[in-house]
């Protein structure tokens, strides 16, 4: 008879060791689809935020993240940068990156002869010429600020449910199993 327990319980210990397996791998699934479209949302808010009247937009600022989850260790990453990006633009990819992903602008200049207040974009006018410095280019939440802020709470929330389902499937079948093996409750 106790043979029979020791198996059963071996049986259970690798159920939940699976089970472990299993969870990771949802886990990673859900983290990497979920910030994936919290920063295509946010992104996508960013250009609704102002419509563009002398130029088009690429949508290139889609391209300025790569998520790496590895279930195995429960780790994840979320990196950003202009080498994602996938279009030539009019201003380099770099200054784009700073300044309309992270410093949330909707285009302009920093610099040049003249300019009003360097260091800041502005717009220059009159289209299509555009040899006089106009105004301040429109500002906006960046995407990168809505991104990490709603990312750190999305993963807070995945972790608390991963958590709790960790504990209803991983942890009461290996605390059965002890119970059943040493004959307590």
């Amino acid at each position: 008879m106790r043979q029979r327990e020791i198996q059963d319980a071996i049986k259970t210990i690798q159920k939940a060791k699976n089970c472990i397996k299993d969870l990771n791998k949802k886990y990673a699934r859900r983290l990497k689809n979920g910030i994936d479209q919290i920063a295509k949302s946010a992104i996508a808010k960013w250009y609704a935020a102002y419509d563009p009247i002398y130029y088009r937009r690429t949508g290139d600022l889609v391209h300025t993240y790569k998520i790496t989850v590895q279930p195995s260790k429960k780790r994840w990453e979320l990196d950003f940068g202009p080498e994602y990006m996938r279009f030539d633009h009019h201003q380099d990819n770099d200054y784009i990156f700073e300044n309309s992903f992270i410093g949330g602008y909707h285009g302009g200049d920093t610099i040049g002869e003249g300019h009003p207040n360097p260091g800041t974009p502005y717009w220059r006018t009159p289209f299509p010429r555009l040899y006089e410095w106009g105004r301040e280019a429109y500002h906006s939440i960046s995407p990168y600020e809505m991104i990490t802020k709603i990312v750190d709470q999305y993963v807070d929330e995945l972790q608390d449910e991963l958590q709790n389902e960790y504990n209803d499937k991983v942890v009461k079948k290996i605390q059965k199993a002890i119970n059943r093996f040493t004959g307590g409750a």
